[in-house]
């Protein structure tokens, strides 16, 4: 899948054609002046994995510990169920991306999870020495 897709944005280059939608880092990185060994189709596949799996893996890392925090405190878990049940009391209900972002405990949740996962690291003196 991320081959063919990566292989596509290479035609696109090759026959000058013009791009569908907007510009992706593989159109950034064929209009670069690196040597061609680095613009093989496999180099940008890996490259397209390596950004892939770099961006899932921070998302996962975020929600297994947002989630951990809601379920290790009954209170917060449970705000965040009301607030849940209140938005949706049906079961077969499923709201749109605009309404959960109107849910303002379920927004509060998943900042603090993003602020307490995602931020960096403070440097460690030793390290700098």
């Amino acid at each position: 899948m991320v081959s063919e897709i990566v292989q596509s944005v290479i035609k696109e280059k090759e026959q000058n054609r013009e791009i569908k939608g907007h510009k992706t880092i593989f159109h950034e990185i064929l209009d670069s002046d690196l040597p061609s060994s680095e613009l093989s189709l496999k180099r940008l596949s890996d490259e397209a994995n390596i950004i892939i799996g770099a961006g899932s893996d921070t998302v996962r890392h975020a929600l297994c510990v947002a989630t951990f925090y809601v379920l290790n405190d009954s209170a917060i878990h449970q705000t965040l169920r009301e607030e849940l049940f209140k938005a949706m009391p049906n079961r077969s209900t499923t709201l749109t991306w605009p309404e959960l972002e109107k849910l303002p405990y379920l927004t509060a949740v998943i900042q603090e999870g993003n602020r307490t996962t995602l931020h960096a690291l403070p440097a460690d003196k030793e390290l700098m020495e």
